[in-house]
């Protein structure tokens, strides 16, 4: 659950912070156990809904090949064996933030954020990412990360 609070924080921190009730799509490879078990987990997690401060993360469990198509949600969660090319051309047109658990998902893929919680907390922010998908984070938070 410490990732998906640290995500929601992490939202709080946007240019144009976020609040209120937020759908979170969770993308999974549907070929990969490993990304479909994790997928399901986050979603478990969250629940009918995950409040951090004025924030409300609704899970949406999101198939890879399904996100073009699914409209409303307001960031990504990746899990491992995420297509990175699939997920790279969504941000693009959708401009929401990719959040991951998977740091090479944030070093030579596309999302822009990647959380690390153990053995301490750590959070990865790729700036090439976050601008290439019109993404944009407080000065204060990038200097409180590890931006590559």
């Amino acid at each position: 659950m410490q990732d998906l609070q640290i995500a929601a924080r992490v939202l709080h921190f946007l240019d144009d912070p976020v609040s209120g009730e937020l759908v979170l799509a969770i993308v999974f490879n549907p070929s990969d156990a490993a990304s479909r078990a994790e997928a399901v987990a986050l979603a478990g997690l969250a629940g009918h809904g995950l409040s951090v401060g004025s924030l409300t993360l609704r899970p949406c469990l999101v198939a890879q090949d399904k996100l073009a198509t699914v409209v409303g949600y307001g960031a990504i969660f990746a899990t491992t064996g995420v297509d990175q090319t699939l997920l790279g051309a969504s941000l693009k047109q959708r401009h929401v933030p990719c959040l991951t658990r998977h740091p090479e998902q944030v070093q030579h893929g596309a999302c822009t954020v990647a959380i690390g919680t153990e053995p301490t907390v750590s959070i990865v922010l790729s700036a090439a990412n976050a601008a290439a998908d019109g993404v944009h984070f407080a000065t204060a938070f990038r200097m409180m990360v590890v931006e590559i």
